[in-house]
């Protein structure tokens, strides 16, 4: 009898049905957004559009569905009651970070023409490609993290603008800029007066750097940084918020121009285009 059993495997795909409630008016769509998976989505469908089109016209491509959004954005929600023109999306805390992940996009390793090598802008199409949604975003708009302490392996806050006025906003001084590839640790002059730069080998920072180093696809490139030092120039870089230090070939009037001059001056733009596209 026990000569005769045979036990077989079977492998099966489980459905699973789920009902979900449609969107009746345009709050109720904004309000349900989630930046990280629209983002992701989004970026798939520009990288498709950069091989096929090439650059320029994968970077339009991102300017137009920017534009158009928040102008019906606009359309839907502040028109009748506000005239004046909202391009932060501040009614609704889940789509704030759509500008700075745009803005990401075209200033960053994926689609910027001056600064980007063909080679690497490859190779982040190729990562993007096998990358959850919000570690697809820490790509695009990498994180900046402020630390009470190196004796601390949790961050202070919530993630930071990437500009110098960041900076100002810690006590303790000590910042990782996390960009998934990239670990950026810096110390302020006040903070390398008092922790030891780098950090040591036991610290708890150093365990949080690990711990990430370990959950990563890829393992992370860790650089330390300190403000007075050569390599203050290099984390400086990296807040993209700021002026590029090359110039691009657009003026003021021109999105290229305008995002390399910064973030503000990104914003600004895109006032004007939902503007005049409203018109």
């Amino acid at each position: 009898c026990a000569a005769s059993h045979v036990e077989q495997v079977q492998r099966r795909l489980r459905l699973e049905t789920v009902r979900v409630e449609t969107a009746r008016q345009a709050l109720d769509l904004y309000s349900s957004v989630d930046s990280e998976v629209l983002a992701s989505l989004l970026t798939h469908k520009i990288i498709k559009a950069q091989v096929a089109e090439g650059l320029g016209e994968a970077r339009m491509l991102l300017q137009d569905w920017l534009v158009i959004l928040t102008s019906k954005y606009n359309e839907h929600l502040l028109r009748r009651r506000d005239p004046a023109i909202d391009v932060t999306f501040h009614k609704f805390q889940c789509m704030m970070m759509i500008p700075r992940l745009v803005y990401g996009m075209l200033r960053g390793r994926l689609l910027d023409p001056v600064l980007v090598s063909r080679d690497e802008r490859a190779f982040v199409a190729h990562l993007c490609d096998s990358l959850a949604p919000d570690a697809l975003c820490t790509m695009l708009y990498p994180r900046l993290h402020t630390f009470a302490s190196t004796d601390i392996n949790t961050p202070m806050e919530d993630v930071l603008p990437l500009c110098r006025e960041s900076l100002g906003q810690a006590i303790s001084g000590i910042f990782v800029l996390d960009s998934y590839t990239e670990l950026t640790i810096f110390y302020t002059k006040a903070a390398k007066g008092k922790f030891q730069f780098p950090p040591p080998p036991d610290c708890a920072l150093r365990e949080y750097i690990q711990s990430i180093k370990q959950s990563r696809a890829i393992c992370p490139h860790v650089v330390h940084a300190a403000e007075g030092e050569a390599s203050e120039g290099e984390f400086m870089a990296r807040l993209m918020e700021e002026a590029s230090q090359v110039a691009a070939t657009g003026g003021d009037k021109d999105w290229q121009g305008a995002t390399s001059k910064g973030y503000k001056a990104f914003m600004d733009m895109l006032k004007e285009e939902v503007r005049d596209f409203a018109e």
